[in-house]
């Protein structure tokens, strides 16, 4: 028996672990093009893209991770009954317990990394990736700069780059400061860069011209030259002072008050208490997910012509399962009441189809596939 269960067994893991590298890699390519306009037009390097990259990951490895065991355990039973493996099985007196063994257990284990993943790694992660978010896009003036379009970099401030090269170096700069609005400034200049200093950010401008304006005077445009220039640029709020949001919280971040002033917020305390149930409630879903395929598989007529539509509808039930805990989640933010029902909907199931898998079987061989009508 334990022979058995191993084979099943490493077959499902096997599965398993093809279809998540899969749906990772598609994952990935679909996710990361919003990083790559950062990598190809605001000169970051590739290893902070693939940082970047990596960090969204354990988003959604949270919604793969239930998915990718359901669909091995389906693939990998359907394959045995067409094979009639499972059928010689029965013949020999394994029961539905023994046959659902393997998958279950590995249902339990990633059921366990499902947990780990929703209650630290998520979190971690996405904190760490809106972090670095949110200071490329206001700390780090190097990001700033795209070339062949006017970038609003700071308020009143207006950057033209005609050209960037991979080091940083600008070309063909126009710059325009409104901050001082009855007397703006408008600087021209060959080349220059965008560099973080102790002191802030700062533009060095080489080789230019420099033309203000003084509307009070009603003057005309004074024209300077220069060699070298360079315009300070206000600084930004820093990262520590950004407000978290619900999927970046730790779990006792989201059930117990924070010195987040958000937190006194009905809408956003809601939404925390709606992101913790919703973490521990899916942390269920793997196991539900492989108990509710076996129980549909394995109740079944085994016939290598008939199991496809128990394949359907273990997908079918699964997928409501998945669609009516995403509902709950967004639902339960407005409605409170909803929260116990986050946990119902993924452990009931589980329930029931451990109940149908113990219950006894009336499996019965078709008469076309009857091994005692099967002459040798």
């Amino acid at each position: 028996m334990t022979s058995l269960g191993n084979y099943i067994s490493k077959q499902i893991v096997g599965v398993t672990i093809v279809f998540l590298l899969v749906l990772i890699f598609a994952v990935f390519l679909t996710q990361s093009l919003r990083i790559i306009d950062w990598t190809l037009n605001r000169g970051l390097n590739f290893s902070t893209f693939l940082t970047m990259a990596s960090l969204q990951m354990p988003f959604f490895l949270v919604v793969l991770f239930p998915i990718a065991p359901c669909f091995s355990t389906l693939f990998v039973y359907s394959k045995m009954i067409t094979d009639s493996e499972l059928i010689v099985m029965r013949a020999a007196g394994i029961g539905n317990w023994a046959l659902a063994r393997p998958a279950l257990t590995v249902g339990f284990v990633m059921m366990v990394l499902t947990f780990i993943l929703n209650l630290y790694v998520q979190p971690a992660s996405f904190r760490e990736y809106k972090a670095r978010e949110h200071e490329f896009r206001n700390e780090l003036a190097s990001v700033a700069l795209q070339e062949g379009i006017f970038n609003d970099i700071r308020k009143d401030i207006t950057v033209y780059v005609r050209e960037r090269d991979k080091d940083g170096q600008l070309y063909g700069i126009m710059l325009h400061d409104n901050r001082k609005q009855d007397h703006p400034e408008t600087m021209m200049a060959e080349k220059g860069a965008l560099v973080d200093t102790d002191k802030g950010p700062r533009i060095i401008l080489v080789n230019g011209i420099r033309q203000t304006v003084n509307y009070k005077q009603n003057k005309s445009p004074d024209t300077l030259e220069f060699d070298r220039w360079t315009v300070e640029l206000p600084g930004r709020k820093q990262s520590a002072s950004r407000s978290r949001e619900p999927a970046e919280r730790f779990l006792n971040e989201l059930f117990f008050e924070t010195n987040d002033g958000r937190y006194k917020n009905l809408r956003y305390r809601s939404e925390m208490f709606a992101e913790g149930h919703n973490r521990l409630a899916t942390g269920f879903l793997p196991l539900t997910f492989c108990a509710l395929a076996l129980a549909v598989l394995l109740n079944g007529s085994f016939s290598r012509r008939g199991h496809t539509i128990l394949v359907i509808k273990a997908l079918g039930v699964a997928f409501m399962v998945l669609f009516s805990s995403i509902a709950l989640k967004n639902y339960a933010v407005t409605h409170q009441w909803l929260l116990p029902l986050m946990y119902f909907n993924s452990i009931f199931p589980l329930f029931i189809a451990v109940y149908i898998i113990l219950k006894p079987s009336r499996f019965h061989t078709p008469r076309q596939y009857d091994i005692s009508n099967t002459n040798s």
